[in-house]
């Protein structure tokens, strides 16, 4: 599906924080277990506390509309306990907690006026203080002032805090204490990832209808790249030239933009084979996720957002 097109997730909850913090029990009801509405091919989203994300979202015309009240992530009370937001007592108060989850809506690109399908991102940082285990996370809006909308998927958070390495030391100096040394970071270590090549023999293009590398980011061959286009999709290109870009070569009802995230893991260090997914079958998952293989390496998450029927 195209980046964009309308597919009826236009949620509006009708109050503000903390009263509009509920999901949609018709559009986004919780599967029971909340394992049964993924699978190995479209996998629940998965990050680790203090990992970067970055969500995305069609601009949908409002790039540059009115005032600009930005966009939030809310978080669940605790793993496992379903779409509860009974912890968060008003905005301001979770966002004085957690400053990194607020972004403004028009980082577009194009970021100008009647763009239906610009694309849209925010990047935010998984909070540090998490326990293992799913909870819901809530991509929430404030178009018109009283007007909300959200959408609110399964995240699996697991691992332990990004990068934290060990302690630094100290050492007395001439009676003195010396500064912290920070310890470096270690290098990730990646499983092998299908389709890589690693002799210097010309590789040849192994992905299906000759250019699909989403589910296989090392398919493509020799001159090309496997880069992220949408939330359904990722191809083989020689250059993407950066988030808008539009394939003079896609057909015509598909000329929609690309975010050009290079998803290559021979050229992203760090990023495992097949980790970028299409939207599985679960009502509740609005997000699939591009995961690190190593803690604190950035994430790219899709948003499939909940005002859609917006014009």
């Amino acid at each position: 599906m195209p980046f964009a097109r309308d597919v009826g997730r236009d949620i509006r909850p009708g109050q503000d924080v903390p009263g509009g913090l509920f999901c949609d029990k018709q559009k986004e009801a919780i599967n029971t277990p909340v394992t049964a509405g993924y699978t190995a091919d479209a996998p629940m989203a998965k990050v680790a506390p203090g990992q970067k994300i970055t969500m995305t979202w069609p601009a949908k015309n409002h790039a540059t509309v009115g005032e600009q009240r930005g966009v939030e992530l809310f978080i669940s009370k605790t793993a496992g306990a379903g779409d509860d937001f009974s912890h968060i007592a008003s905005k301001a108060a979770w966002l004085a907690k957690y400053p990194d989850l607020t972004k403004t809506y028009s980082n577009c690109e194009p970021n100008q006026a009647g763009v239906d399908n610009a694309f849209c991102q925010g990047e935010f940082t998984v909070p540090s203080d998490l326990s293992a285990g799913v909870y819901t996370f809530m991509w929430w809006w404030e178009f018109n002032k009283g007007e909300f909308y959200n959408s609110c998927a399964d995240v699996d958070v697991s691992g332990t805090a990004a990068n934290p390495g060990p302690a630094p030391t100290t050492a007395p100096v001439g009676g003195e204490t010396a500064a912290p040394t920070p310890a470096p970071t270690p290098a990730p270590t990646l499983p092998p990832c299908k389709g890589n090549a690693t002799s210097g023999a010309p590789k040849k293009s192994m992905c299906p209808t000759g250019g699909d590398c989403t589910l296989d980011h090392n398919c493509c061959g020799d001159g090309q790249k496997c880069y992220h286009k949408d939330l359904y999709y990722a191809g083989c290109l020689s250059e993407c030239t950066g988030p808008g870009y539009i394939n003079p070569s896609d057909p015509p009802e598909f000329k929609t933009p690309w975010s050009c995230t290079v998803l290559s893991s021979v050229e992203v260090k760090g990023l495992t084979c097949g980790e970028v997914t299409a939207l599985g079958g679960n009502p509740n998952m609005a997000v699939v996720t591009a995961s690190a293989s190593a803690v604190g390496l950035p994430v790219l998450v899709t948003l499939c957002t909940a005002f859609m029927l917006l014009n």
